[in-house]
């Protein structure tokens, strides 16, 4: 998992991410496929991005730019989202998502995203069935691994839906 991240101007080029990509670039063996993850991981920093066209089109664009410039074959979309899915939220997800996918096909690029394990199983703000045209491939995350201060067990587990009510 190796990616870039957001801060309220767009791209940060601070952050580890960025600022190792030249190096991840030149760890890799040639000819390998490689997509380049943005993680929109900050739920503030997030909707003020959604609520932002400006800043979406800035976000986007630079993405492409980064990795068109390091040679991705693609981009991974991880904008996670923690709120209920209340009507708005939804739609700015889609609508980001959309723009994202129509822009990176334009550059060729692949482009795909990342949602939670338990999307359809939790209240959640993403309209799948919306988004599926919009991305070459989703990726589920899905791990047997608790998150830190909630309650003991996997998060999105593998297996044992007697248990824990999904798998």
């Amino acid at each position: 998992y190796f990616g870039i991240t957001t801060n309220s101007e767009g791209i940060d080029t601070k952050e580890a991410g960025y600022t190792g990509l030249e190096r991840f670039v030149g760890i890799t063996p040639k000819g390998t496929e490689t997509l380049l993850t943005l993680r929109m991981l900050n739920v503030d920093t997030n909707t003020q991005i959604l609520n932002n066209k400006k800043l979406q089109e800035k976000i986007i664009k630079e993405t492409i730019h980064t990795a068109k410039q390091y040679g991705f074959s693609g981009i991974v979309l991880d904008l996670e989202f923690s709120s209920l899915p209340f009507a708005t939220i939804t739609q700015q997800i889609t609508g980001f998502t959309e723009i994202f996918y129509t822009e990176a096909k334009k550059e060729n690029l692949q482009f795909s995203m990342l949602l939670y394990g338990d999307t359809f199983y939790r209240f959640r703000p993403y309209d799948v069935i919306a988004l599926v045209p919009h991305t070459d491939q989703i990726f589920v995350m899905a791990y047997d691994f608790h998150k830190a201060r909630r309650d003991p067990g996997p998060t999105f587990p593998f297996t044992d839906k007697e248990t824990y009510g999904y798998d």
